[in-house]
Formats: structure tokens, C-alpha cells, sequence
């Protein structure tokens, strides 16, 4: 992965070299208070989520008096270097996995047994296909990813068992639906543009020892998806950029702010959120008990979604810090 990663980051670089100079967070942060400008609103109304969530408290830090409201779910880390940003991301799929399987419990069984079998030797499908654990692997942490997919990943995961360790007539049916199945994932699943901007945001740059002792220590606390999402650790192969970095370590006492975390985001560590919440003194936190990635509007919890809409629209926040719970998995 690591010389096809290069090759396709030399490749880009070549095709848009007007383009990956100003792709970092810093450069967009100055555009968008442009667009503010632009617009004649003497204050910004943001709403971010994920890597939008580094867009936001950038230019909170910047322009700490042009905010009128912020709403930051699923943040990203405000204090990260490059090798703490690519390990908590590549360990977030396994704390996912795990509250999937709190959920479902009879899903665990089965998907240990199928990727042990799997391991072992791939399942052979009558049209010549297979499926590897590799497979079923990239499945499950896609599919738990957010509590919608949970009934989906059920029934596949379950699918998959019966044709590895079933018998007879249910046996040969699962194969047979395996066999015309389309997998929701593969790997590897991040690169392109994360990488350009990732690279131009954190200066730090590690060499091929250093790649391979943090990702030994990834595999050792993720061993589910640890390796795949290791390969975040040499995106920044093959771009030759100067970097601009994003601000860390900081305090803002001023800007208000309402912060959403998920427990077990698949995506973002719930500490990022309260990290963020340290950096803006002036903030708020709404947790949610789950896995869904970026939970306002998405994790169909009234409590989230009640708490960010008073607050963006009304400029209502909670008066302390909230936790919301599960809401449950989708009937079916």
C-alpha cells in the first residue's frame, strides 16, 4: 500500500499544481471568512462535522470575535500532531466494533468464528469468486459505523456464518446469496485529498521505522481494523509541499461553542471532543452513547438534535453538559 500511496500522491501533485499548495485547513479558514465578507453577515453561523470540525475551530482561533454560533459534532483532535491524529483514527474503528457487538451479542460469536475459518482458508463461491476475512473485516467496520447499518451487518454477518460453518440446504443458499453480493467496502478506504490536506496542516513527517513501530503499536490496541487503517501513516509519501500548520495548544475563553461527541465514534475519539472543549472555554458538550459519526441530525436522537437546533437557531445552549443515550438500533 505504501508504494501504490506514493505513486498516486506524486500523481496528483503533477495533475493539480495550483490546486494542493492551498488545499490545507489555514487556506480554506481565510476563504470562508471571505465568503462571510461576502455575504455582509458581520457574524459566521457554522455547522461542522468531522474534518469540518478542523475548518471551524481554525477560524474560532483566527477570527475569535466574527462567531456567532459554532456547532462542532465528531470533532477532530485540536491538539494533534500527525502521528496522534493517523493512531486515533486508525483505532476508532475497534471501539466501534465493540459497542456493535454490546448491541447484537450473538454477532460476536459468529464473527469470530467466520474470520478465524476465513484466515484459514477463503470461501470459494461458485462463480470463482471469494471471500477473505479481509472481506468480512472491511463489512463489519463499514456497516458499524453508525447504528442504521447495525441490522444490515446483522444479517450479512449471519449470512457469511451459515455459509462457512453451516450445513446442507442453508449452507448451500448462503453461498449462493454471498455470490451475489456486493460488498459495501474494501480496502484501503482513505487517501486522495486526506492525505494533501493532512500533510499541509501537521509538519511532521515520519520515516519508515517510525511508520512501522506506531503501526505494530495500532495493531496491538485495534487487532480488528488496526492494520488497514494503518495505512494512514504514509499518506504523506510522495508530497512534496511546505507545510502550513494548523494552530494547537491553545485557549479561547471567548468564542461560544457547542461541541458533540459519540462514545464509540468509528471515525473520531470521544476525547477529541473534550480535548476541543478544553481549547474553547466558552463551549458546551452533548454526548451521545453510540457509534454514529457525527450525531446532530444523524443519530435520530432528540436529545442531540434538540440541543444543536436551539442552539444555532436561538442561540440556546444547555446550561452544563449533556449526555444522551442510545436511542436503539433500526426495527429489522
Amino acid at each position: 500500500m505504501r508504494t501504490s500511496e506514493q505513486a498516486a500522491n506524486e500523481d496528483c501533485a503533477e495533475r493539480y499544481p495550483d490546486v494542493v499548495p492551498f488545499i490545507g485547513t489555514n487556506a480554506t479558514v481565510r476563504d470562508l471568512d471571505r465568503l462571510r465578507e461576502a455575504t455582509g453577515d458581520p457574524k459566521l453561523t457554522y455547522w461542522g462535522t468531522s474534518y469540518g470540525t478542523r475548518i471551524g475551530y481554525v477560524y474560532a482561533h483566527d477570527y475569535p470575535d466574527r462567531v456567532r454560533a459554532m456547532l462542532l459534532s465528531s470533532p477532530v483532535d485540536p491538539n494533534a500532531t500527525w502521528p496522534s491524529f493517523a493512531a486515533g483514527s486508525a483505532t476508532s474503528p475497534d471501539n466501534a466494533v465493540g459497542f456493535f457487538f454490546q448491541v447484537v451479542p450473538e454477532a460476536q460469536q459468529q464473527y469470530d468464528r467466520v474470520v478465524a475459518s476465513l484466515t484459514e482458508q477463503a470461501l470459494a463461491l461458485p462463480s470463482g469468486a471469494a471471500v477473505t476475512h479481509w472481506d468480512v473485516q472491511g463489512m463489519v467496520a463499514n456497516g458499524v459505523s453508525s447504528q442504521s447499518g447495525y441490522a444490515e451487518t446483522a444479517a450479512l454477518l449471519s449470512t457469511v456464518d451459515t455459509a462457512v460453518a453451516g450445513t446442507g440446504e442453508a449452507q448451500a443458499a448462503a453461498v449462493a446469496t454471498l455470490d451475489t453480493q456486493e460488498w459495501p467496502t474494501s480496502y484501503p478506504i482513505n487517501g486522495g485529498a486526506t492525505a494533501f490536506v493532512g500533510c499541509t496542516d501537521y509538519p511532521q513527517r515520519l520515516d519508515a521505522d517510525e511508520q512501522a513501530e506506531l503501526a505494530a503499536r495500532i495493531r496491538a490496541q485495534a487487532p480488528v481494523f488496526g492494520f488497514g487503517a494503518s495505512q494512514a501513516l504514509f499518506f504523506c509519501d510522495g508530497i512534496d509541499i511546505t507545510p502550513d500548520p494548523v494552530p494547537v495548544d491553545f485557549t479561547n475563553t471567548t468564542t461560544p461553542m457547542l461541541v458533540m461527541g459519540t462514545t464509540r465514534d468509528a471515525l473520531t475519539q470521544y476525547s477529541w471532543a473534550t480535548d476541543l472543549a478544553r481549547n474553547f472555554r466558552n463551549s458546551r458538550v452533548v454526548t451521545y452513547v453510540g457509534t454514529v459519526h457525527t450525531p446532530f441530525l444523524g443519530a435520530d436522537s432528540a436529545c442531540v438534535d434538540s440541543a444543536g437546533v436551539a442552539y444555532l437557531v436561538r442561540l440556546e445552549r444547555p446550561a452544563t453538559d449533556v449526555s444522551c443515550p442510545f436511542v436503539g438500533a433500526p426495527a429489522g
